[in-house]
């Protein structure tokens, strides 16, 4: 908002001086005077019309007349004065209510910025306070549940307008950080270790509880396309959806013909299916934009890297929403598959068991 500024042209109105008002009456009186003088002697043979003006002349009724246009006179020079005072006072109200008028635009605008001063620094201080909860030099320093920082960061989010992405993108950053995953010491660095804590319970490290990703969601479609967007938090949710619906799938089996699954964090898978016989599927997550047109490619490269780092032969599932044609689905010990929506875990699930059966790991 610009600082208001008083526009108005108040001219002076002109004034009739009093000195002309009474040169002007005075000039009508002796005109009047020298009328009746020379009416009087001109008309010295008329005897009527001569003895009335003389008399005229020496009576009290000249004075009564000079009193009369000196009234006149008085009463006109009082009623121009009124009317300049009454001009004057008309310029004064109209400059006492621009003045007004001004200090009122001045004060709202005073009002609005410190409105928004106060929104600022009460919009910085939350965000303090949730990225000194979510950005922590030790992963396990987490203090509050995740989902009440991901509903804190979406009200943030919505206070925005377009022209805050500075805001938006330092809330991003933030976002980040709550939607990677909180490791833990004991989580498996590489294949050997997947091999030896495939059955320690501690190897599920389990962060994401139905709530936090319920607020996850909420927050990844109350951001996206704006400068408050995650990209890593779209990718956490693609992830969860995918373990959470693989999860709610395997419930319903035979529990002697259930398989288990474990969530890896720091290894090159992000779970693992572990059937009965003992034998394991890896299920590798990424995330990658449909739309793009590198994603294939890159779809291509993570298997092909896989494919070398592993030394046993187990299978492992690629799982993303890029499509793969059937031809070049299959790289060596990994296959890929699309994942787009929930009644696409069928077929996910279905590509996991045949490799199950044919896995030697």
């Amino acid at each position: 908002m610009t600082e208001p500024q008083s526009d108005i042209d108040v001219t002076k109105p002109s004034k009739i001086s009093l000195r002309e008002v009474v040169f002007a009456s005075g000039g009508l009186f002796v005109g009047a005077c020298g009328v009746g003088i020379g009416a009087a002697v001109s008309t010295a043979y008329w005897p009527a019309a001569g003895q009335y003006f003389r008399d005229f002349f020496l009576s009290p009724a000249l004075a009564s007349f000079g009193a009369v246009v000196a009234a006149c006179i008085a009463f006109g020079g009082l009623r121009m004065q009124s009317k300049v005072s009454q001009k004057s006072i008309e310029t004064t109200k109209a400059i006492a209510e621009a003045d007004l008028t001004h200090q009122k635009e001045t004060n709202q605008f005073t009002r609005e910025r410190e409105a928004t001063l106060a929104e600022e620094t009460s919009w910085w201080r939350s965000f303090d306070w949730i990225s000194g909860q979510a950005i922590t030099p030790d992963p396990n320093g987490l203090t509050l549940d995740r989902r009440l920082l991901f509903s804190a960061a979406q009200k943030l989010a919505s206070d925005l307008s377009d022209d805050q992405s500075v805001r938006g993108f330092a809330l991003s950053s933030v976002a980040d950080a709550l939607s990677r995953p909180v490791e833990t010491t004991d989580a498996p660095q590489d294949e050997s270790d997947l091999e030896s804590t495939a059955d320690s319970p501690n190897t599920d490290v389990q962060q994401w509880t139905p709530a936090t990703v319920a607020a996850l969601r909420s927050y990844v479609n109350a951001t996206r396309g704006s400068s408050s967007e995650s990209a890593v938090a779209e990718a956490a949710l693609y992830e969860e959806e995918i373990l959470g619906a693989l999860s709610a799938r395997y419930e319903m089996f035979d529990s002697e013909s259930r398989p288990s699954m474990r969530r890896v964090r720091r290894g090159p898978v992000d779970a693992q299916v572990i059937f009965p016989s003992k034998k394991r599927v890896g299920i590798c997550i990424k995330g990658y934009d449909p739309g793009s047109k590198n994603a294939f490619y890159k779809l291509l490269s993570v298997a092909k890297q896989m494919d070398a780092r592993f030394t046993t032969e187990r299978a492992v599932v690629l799982v993303s929403p890029v499509d793969v044609p059937v031809e070049k689905s299959i790289v060596g010990r990994v296959v890929i598959v699309k994942w787009a929506r929930a009644t696409d875990t069928d077929f996910l699930i279905d590509t996991i068991s045949r490799l199950g059966r044919y896995s030697t790991a």
